[in-house]
């Protein structure tokens, strides 16, 4: 008898299994050249400081393309003070599978940057999107995929419905 285990479920089982390093190694698998575009990052100019990097990982295939997914975690802070204040979105990266396009490179899409914790007002912090550290993605056919902010217990944050036609050739991100 065959049987399908709830989304939650799913979810659950995709996010506990491996740690991120494992994730992103699994992905630059599939997708050489991802995992440079997947590390931590730091900088600074005039007094402003970030750093970030994914949280998550998940890599899934449709019919057309080979897709990671990564939920990126940002911390950006001053040094006048005031607080520090996280940004968080997904990251797309998607290559078609077909020998001829994969010459292309990586494609790049940016979900919409939410501000979950506000740098100097507290009203304006975004807990209820606190926790949310892994990325979830499933084909909806053959070029069109639903992402989203997961956590580990399986519940799905801000969602998005990306057309992998239209993301942007991003090979110069790769070399």
């Amino acid at each position: 008898m065959w049987f399908m285990l709830p989304l939650s479920e799913m979810i659950k089982m995709e996010t506990k299994q491996k740690t991120i390093e494992e994730k992103i190694a699994e992905a630059e698998i599939q997708m050489p050249g991802v995992a440079k575009m997947l590390g931590r990052y730091s900088d600074a100019t005039w007094g402003m400081h970030w750093s970030g990097g994914p949280t998550g990982v998940a890599y899934l295939e449709t019919d057309q393309y080979k897709v990671v997914v990564a939920k990126i975690n940002e911390h950006e802070w001053s040094e006048d003070g005031g607080g520090i204040q996280w940004k968080e979105w997904l990251q797309v990266y998607c290559m078609p599978k077909t020998p001829r396009d994969t010459l292309k490179g990586i494609g790049k899409y940016v979900s919409q940057q939410i501000v979950t914790r506000h740098m100097s007002n507290p009203n304006q912090d975004r807990e209820e999107l606190w926790g949310f550290r892994n990325a979830y993605a499933v084909a909806i056919d053959a070029s069109r995929i639903k992402i989203a902010w997961a956590k580990e217990e399986g519940e799905l944050g801000p969602e998005y419905t990306i057309d992998l036609n239209k993301i942007e050739d991003a090979k110069q991100e790769a070399d």
